[in-house]
């Protein structure tokens, strides 16, 4: 806002006409008619003029002058004053007492000079103080000094005002209003301070109900502030500060497009100026600021105890914007989320400071931040958090338009919340458009990323998780701590746990490397993987949990240990045995309660020693108790003295029964040998063969179809294994 205001130099010409009347001036008057038989002189057609060193510096014109007993003095139609520095005093009636101190213009009077014009009801000028009072209904208009033929005109309204030249100020009261080229401004007070040389405003204070309003309508120009006080000032002509005082507001023009600077508020709003130009902005206590949203959402709101904003030089609306105490900044709603963030401090840098090359905004969040999105809750609607994030400093990837971020990173003691999972890391990474979060960094006592949701928690080195599925992957030193209870009553999650794996005791898993597919419920633990719950443990190359049917699978050098209850001969209930199993593959089936061993499968119990091509478990209904073992294919089994070999293998642990089948069926048995001739024990390695076989462990007895074949060799050793 640039006021030309020349000088409203009412060193009012009266005052040297004053001073004249000692000085003889000589006066050219006719006979007249009385106008007032007071008066004891009366003219027509006055003219006086008062010349000084042979310049004439003062003239008055009237059509009549009228001089009282008293010494006043009143001047009659058509008054007009002329001053040799060019201004001009034009009014129906001049009246001055009391030795010329003061003089009253009670009727409509105006002022003008080669810069300014002025008039009011009725004017009163104080000689003494050197003091012009208009009143009422004051106007005085401004011209700039120098002449372009581009000139614009500045306009001052108000019920009254005083001019004090000679102090270099102007006072106006009562809905005062100025005009100028580039802003208005109104007030129920106003006071100017002029230039030395009383040409130009150097300052201005409005008080009361005070506005300065924008005419220009640039995008980024000042549209309007309010405030109780506003404080103006000026350098070189040239506008340079605004201060708004006792709560402020301030509007900027724009153009519609979102992420422009729309409105700003704070107790105290000070503006700066460069080169005529809004160049910053601080808001002082309790400061906000609103930006252009878009069609579908209300735009950016940004709020602080204190708010600094570099004005943008490139292509952003701002260059830079600065808060502390308290910083908050609300994005807009975008896909029906909104996202916030809290801080001790911010700091928003567009591209074109940036010193690391990026593109867009980047924004500095620092001391105690806390991100969160919510859902914008709909018409009337109550907005319901669903991810929260927390940590020392935050660096944001945002929008030009300020109008979402993008990216960002998280560091010092981060903490989230996504509603479903939580998790912490020393950094994290959030990818706002892929919707992944990822956790990495150790922190001072040494703690690695740590995720917990439903299924149980995860540790590694990093762990990257897409929240939408979730899908997970996590890499190095990884170690999962798994609820036995996912799939209880309480419904807290849909992973379905093996019923191998059902005791309520946690199910823990190690391995290099870590997969989860959210929408297959599949969990992949990959590189010296190994799971275990109490006894039951499984090792292998890779292992997956498919959390959806509760099935284990199992590849590379696979070594298991299941615990499982079977029969017994000493016992009327069925007794826990621990079964060591290895194998190249291995896949346990929770829909059937069957484990099945491929590829160089070996099962070890108390009881039995079985290899075979391929080995499976069934379990009864419980999901703990065994119902059956199968193998085939070269099948080998060292069972209480007995080696058996052959093509197919069940046992049914009801009757402790063992059917094989081969061609042939080999059976090899150390028995006691009998001698007559030497007290020496010694074993026969009785061999026995055929198509079928039938053992019962409880009663040894053994069957064998009939085509089998006996063939009993004496020997002082035990029988040799069975190839």
């Amino acid at each position: 806002m640039r006021i030309g205001l020349a000088t409203f130099a009412v060193a009012f010409g009266a005052i040297l006409f004053f001073e004249a009347r000692d000085r003889a001036p000589s006066v050219v008057s006719g006979t007249v008619s009385r106008a007032d038989r007071n008066a004891i002189i009366e003219s027509r057609d006055a003219q006086i003029v008062q010349r000084e060193d042979r310049a004439d510096n003062l003239k008055i014109d009237a059509d009549r002058q009228l001089a009282y007993e008293d010494g006043s003095v009143r001047l009659l139609g058509r008054v007009k004053i002329e001053f040799s520095d060019g201004l001009v005093v034009d009014t129906e009636e001049a009246v001055y007492a009391d030795g010329g101190d003061v003089v009253s213009m009670p009727g409509l009077t105006r002022f003008g000079r080669p810069n300014m014009e002025a008039r009011a009801e009725s004017a009163r000028y104080d000689r003494t103080e050197d003091l012009l009072h208009l009143d009422p209904n004051a106007t005085v208009v401004l011209r700039p000094a120098v002449k372009t033929g581009l000139e614009s005109l500045t306009e001052i309204t108000a019920e009254r005002a005083l001019v004090a030249q000679a102090d270099g100020y102007m006072e106006f009261a009562g809905r005062v209003s100025i005009t100028g080229d580039k802003q208005s401004m109104h007030a129920n007070e106003i006071r100017t301070n002029l230039t030395p040389d009383n040409s130009a405003f150097a300052s201005l204070t409005l008080t009361g109900d005070a506005r300065v309003r924008g005419t220009e309508e640039t995008p980024g120009s000042l549209e309007l502030v309010t405030a109780p006080v506003i404080n103006v000032s000026y350098k070189d002509a040239a506008l340079q500060n605004i201060l708004m005082t006792e709560g402020a507001r301030l509007e900027l023009f724009t153009d519609g497009s979102g992420g422009q600077l729309r409105a700003m508020s704070a107790a105290d709003i000070s503006v700066e100026y460069l080169d005529d130009e809004l160049s910053s902005i601080v808001l002082d206590r309790t400061a906000s600021i609103a930006l252009v949203g878009t069609e579908d959402s209300q735009g950016t709101e940004i709020a602080g105890d204190y708010i600094e904003v570099a004005l943008g030089s490139g292509t952003n609306a701002f260059d830079q914007i600065y808060g502390r105490g308290e910083v908050s900044i609300r994005l807009p709603v975008r896909e029906g989320a909104v996202q916030a963030i809290t801080a001790g401090s911010m700091e928003v840098t567009s591209a074109e400071l940036q010193t690391d090359g990026g593109g867009g905004l980047q924004a500095v969040f620092e001391g105690e931040v806390e991100y969160v999105e919510s859902d914008d809750g709909g018409a009337g609607g109550e907005s319901v958090v669903f991810r929260r994030i927390l940590s020392e400093e935050l660096v944001a990837e945002l929008d030009n338009d300020l109008i979402g971020m993008d990216a960002a990173r998280f560091t010092g003691g981060v903490q989230v919340d996504t509603g479903d999972l939580t998790g912490s890391a020393e950094e994290v990474i959030y990818d706002v458009g892929a919707d992944q979060v990822t956790f990495s960094g150790t922190d001072a006592q040494g703690r690695v990323p740590l995720v917990n949701d439903a299924r149980g928690a995860l540790l590694a080195t990093s762990i990257s998780v897409r929240l939408g599925g979730p899908d997970i992957h996590a890499t190095g030193a990884v170690s999962s701590v798994l609820s036995a209870e996912a799939n209880g009553p309480d419904g807290s999650s849909n992973a379905k746990r093996p019923q191998l794996l059902s005791n309520p005791s946690p199910i823990y898993v190690t391995a290099t490397e870590f997969s989860y597919e959210g929408l297959a419920s599949r969990a992949t633990y990959t590189g010296d993987s190994r799971l275990w719950q109490d006894s039951t443990e499984f090792r292998a190359n890779s292992l997956v949990l498919d959390e959806a049917s509760g099935d284990v699978s199992a590849s590379g050098s696979v070594e298991t240990q299941i615990l499982i209850l079977q029969n017994a001969d000493d016992s009327e209930v069925p007794v826990q045995v621990l079964s060591t199993g290895s194998a190249d593959t291995f896949e346990y089936i929770d829909a059937t309660r069957t484990a099945n061993y491929s590829a160089n499968a070996t099962l070890l119990t108390e009881i039995i020693d079985l290899t075979a091509s391929t080995i499976q478990l069934v379990l009864e209904t419980d999901g703990r108790s065994l119902e059956r073992i199968l193998a085939s294919g070269g099948v080998k089994l060292m069972l209480e003295g007995r080696q058996m070999v052959g093509e197919t293998m069940t046992y049914y642990d009801n009757d402790g029964r063992y059917e094989m089948t081969g061609d042939p069926v080999r059976i090899i048995e150390e028995v006691a040998a009998e001698s007559e001739d030497s007290e020496m024990e010694t074993t026969e390695c009785r061999e026995t063969t055929g198509q079928f076989l039938t053992f019962h462990v409880t009663s040894e007895a053994l069957s064998v179809d009939a085509q089998s074949e006996i063939r009993t060799t004496s020997m002082s050793q035990p029988c040799l294994a069975v190839p």
